[in-house]
């Protein structure tokens, strides 16, 4: 059975904040990436306003998902859901998500500028196949290296390290996270096992704004986080 919660307070709440604030406000260090995304804010401010309420489930709860999951978000229902007793982070993965799905409502589909530079910057900044760890290059590839996970998994590392929509991360402010960073939060091992270094870290925090809902062959319905 789903609960479903939005009280004043919870982290539920945090974590939209934090959504709100960093669309609404992320001011990019290059001139023209930060062009390209103020063509498509419009968009992402509409979809700011309509977040649904995520519903607490038990595993049962989740849709067709091909492993275990602590998070889902399901486009044709537009439903986001988290596994009871899941970390505060899952939540803000699987809003994210939904923030993403605008493209297919509004845009039909088509790829903005800002879509396709930031699918290039995730793709410069990741490990060659077969460098990664086995658990990532093998059968579950194409999800873990989707921009759209990618883009989410950043969400969660901006959050976590309490970075703002409009600074311009340095090394220094890397370094100074891992320093107190506990190896907790499942989005930030993914991208620390995937991700070529740290210029290649902050090439994607500082370049990579939003990307567009693209569902893979066989996984259309299926926005997750992984167990």
């Amino acid at each position: 059975m789903a609960i479903k919660a939005m009280k004043s307070g919870d982290p539920i709440d945090k974590n939209r904040e934090f959504l709100i604030n960093w669309y609404k406000n992320r001011v990019m260090p290059n001139f023209t990436s930060q062009m390209w995304y103020n063509m498509d804010k419009s968009k992402i401010l509409n979809q700011l306003k309509n977040i649904p309420q995520t519903e607490f489930v038990d595993e049962s709860g989740f849709i067709d998902v091909p492993f275990p999951v602590e998070g889902q978000y399901v486009p044709e229902s537009r439903r986001i859901l988290v596994k009871k007793g899941a970390a505060p982070d899952v939540e803000t993965h699987e809003i994210n998500h939904f923030l993403q799905d605008y493209n297919n409502q509004w845009s039909e589909g088509n790829e903005s500028f800002s879509d396709n530079e930031n699918a290039r910057i995730i793709k410069n900044s990741l490990l060659p196949r077969m460098k990664m760890p086995e658990e990532y290059r093998g059968t579950e590839y194409e999800y873990f290296t989707h921009p759209k996970e990618i883009q989410s998994r950043l969400m969660s590392l901006r959050q976590r390290a309490g970075f703002k929509p409009d600074q311009v991360v340095t090394p220094k402010d890397l370094q100074e996270f891992w320093k107190t960073y506990k190896r907790d939060n499942g989005d930030i091992e993914d991208l620390l096992n995937i991700t070529k270094d740290e210029k290649a870290m902050l090439d994607m925090l500082n370049g990579v704004s939003k990307v567009k809902q693209i569902n893979l062959p066989g996984r259309e319905n299926i926005n997750l986080v992984q167990s």
